[in-house]
């Protein structure tokens, strides 16, 4: 052992740590843990040289929440109280940082916590919603690990809805752990409409071409066709693929009339409705004013397309 604690103190000035060196180790400079105690296999970047009884040895207690810095100096001297670890030489930082994160059972109650509390306000409460929380947020909810109330401050909803900026204030047996900002991204279940077949540029889509799913909304639902009714009777900018979401900004009315093209026209007098035929002097579509030559006088008028080949002179 004297040798060791020689061996050790001749080698702390140059970061490597030598406890009899027969085998080498590197450390972390970070370390992560959800459990009490920091193993040694939680401190090693690789542990193949461990054998299994070594990996599951126990070098210190973790943090009880949050994290602490410790000097390689007190990891190496807990690591000599376990004498089958004498023949290690440690390659290390001068400080590692130790985490206790948070387990996946506490993130999933946090998150289910949060989305009770959340699906009661405005904008969230005439939805179905999902959480989905950042790196940082998991880091900030790691730190209040082992708090047994969860209560939602205040949030603001981006403007789009598709995250917000939540306060939460943790406690664990009535002490306020403290409160902390996250910034999740917030998911909405919502119907949109998909195309049941490939459709080509020019076509004007029917009912058999559509259909609603559910699906988490993106944040741009609005730029999507939501109903049924909105995609009916448009045609298509572009040619799209079986199973895309349809964009607003892909459909346009359809074209009524198309230019020389003979289309009736009619007029009502009363409880009368006269037709006459007449050609479209230029292409117009769904609601479009056009000029129109009655194909028996030459008379030029302008009537508004309501219907494929049918325009209206009011």
């Amino acid at each position: 052992m004297k040798q060791a604690l020689i061996t050790f103190f001749i080698v702390l000035t140059s970061l490597q740590f030598n406890l009899l060196a027969e085998r080498e180790v590197r450390i972390k400079s970070e370390v992560r843990v959800s459990g009490r105690f920091v193993l040694l296999q939680d401190l090693v970047t690789d542990d193949s040289l461990l054998d299994k009884i070594e990996k599951d040895l126990i070098i210190f207690e973790a943090p009880e929440r949050g994290s602490k810095k410790l000097s390689i100096r007190t990891i190496a001297i807990k690591m000599q109280e376990h004498k089958e670890l004498l023949d290690l030489s440690l390659i290390a930082p001068r400080m590692v940082r130790v985490f206790r994160v948070a387990d996946m059972n506490f993130l999933d109650d946090v998150s289910e916590e949060l989305l009770k509390q959340l699906s009661t306000k405005a904008p969230w409460s005439d939805y179905n919603i999902n959480i989905e929380f950042t790196s940082e947020d998991m880091s900030s909810i790691s730190d209040m690990s082992g708090a047994d109330k969860i209560e939602l401050i205040s949030q603001t909803a981006s403007r789009d809805v598709s995250s917000a900026k939540i306060r939460v204030k943790f406690s664990e047996k009535g002490q306020s752990l403290g409160i902390i900002t996250i910034n999740p991204r917030i998911q909405r279940e919502i119907n949109v409409v998909l195309l049941k077949n490939s459709v080509k540029k020019g076509h004007v889509l029917t009912k058999s071409d559509v259909e609603l799913a559910t699906i988490w909304s993106v944040g741009k639902e609005e730029s999507l066709c939501l109903t049924i009714e909105e995609a009916i009777g448009f045609e298509v900018r572009r040619s799209m693929m079986e199973g895309n979401r349809i964009p607003l900004n892909n459909l346009t009315e359809p074209v009524y009339a198309n230019k020389g093209q003979i289309i009736m026209v009619e007029t009502v007098l009363g409880s009368l409705t006269v037709r006459v035929t007449g050609q479209a002097l230029q292409l117009g579509r769904r609601g479009d004013d056009i000029r129109v030559k009655n194909t028996r006088t030459g008379k030029v008028m302008n009537a508004q397309l309501i219907a494929s080949g049918l325009g209206r002179v009011n």
